[in-house]
């Protein structure tokens, strides 16, 4: 009788103890559980989205980009389309181009005022659709008083970095401006061809210039 009350015993404590090893288990998970939500909690709370727009003068004119922002700690990435507004002198000619910033804010951008460092990638094309360019002459008679046609491309290459400025408004909207120098390179082509006759000509030419950027821009952050 002595043995079953002793061997009860036994199993009543080896439960108990199975039971308070269970809960340290679960409550380890629940600290571990706790501590992983933190740190997405403390993660998220860096991270914004956005969008700005950005009125530039640079070497290949005034381009005005659209771009969508992403915010971590104190840097913030830019990346849109870039384009010219309003009607070009030649219709024909059509533009597109991109443009990439990085900025590094010094003492970060949640005050009313900040200042960055600035990183600044752009490419831009133009081209034209062939239209009819007027009579070729030429030394040759297969080719003299043909009807010629012409298109050109020209694209661009912009690497710049410079220094800018940050107002922090209202509700998440900002506006502030940049400004920047680099190196702009070039490349222009141009093609003439005969409508009736299987010839083209093309003529490219490069160029490297000093390049350079001036922004103003106004966003708005989530």
């Amino acid at each position: 009788m002595a043995t079953l009350t002793v061997n009860a015993q036994n199993r009543y404590s080896n439960e108990k103890l199975d039971n308070n090893l269970s809960y340290s288990v679960n409550y380890d998970g629940l600290i571990d559980s706790i501590s992983m939500d933190g740190e997405k909690g403390k993660w998220k709370k860096h991270l914004n989205y956005g969008f700005s727009i950005n009125q530039s003068l640079t070497w290949y004119g005034l381009p005005t980009a659209v771009l969508f922002t992403f915010n971590y700690k104190k840097h913030q990435f830019d990346l849109g389309p870039q384009f010219r507004l309003g009607k070009s002198i030649n219709d024909r000619q059509k533009n597109i181009g991109v443009e990439f910033n990085y900025r590094y804010y010094i003492t970060g951008d949640t005050s009313w005022f900040s200042s960055y460092v600035l990183f600044n990638a752009d490419y831009f094309f133009e081209y034209s659709k062939p239209y009819k360019y007027g009579i070729y002459y030429s030394s040759d008679p297969t080719l003299n008083g043909q009807v010629s046609t012409s298109s050109t491309t020209f694209k661009s290459l912009a690497l710049n970095v410079g220094y800018g400025i940050k107002f922090n408004l209202v509700k998440g909207f900002y506006l502030g401006s940049h400004a920047g120098i680099g190196t702009c390179i070039s490349f222009e082509e141009h093609k003439t061809s005969l409508v009736n006759v299987d010839w083209s000509n093309t003529w490219k030419r490069r160029e490297d210039n000093l390049g350079f950027i001036a922004s103003v821009f106004i966003g708005y952050k989530f």
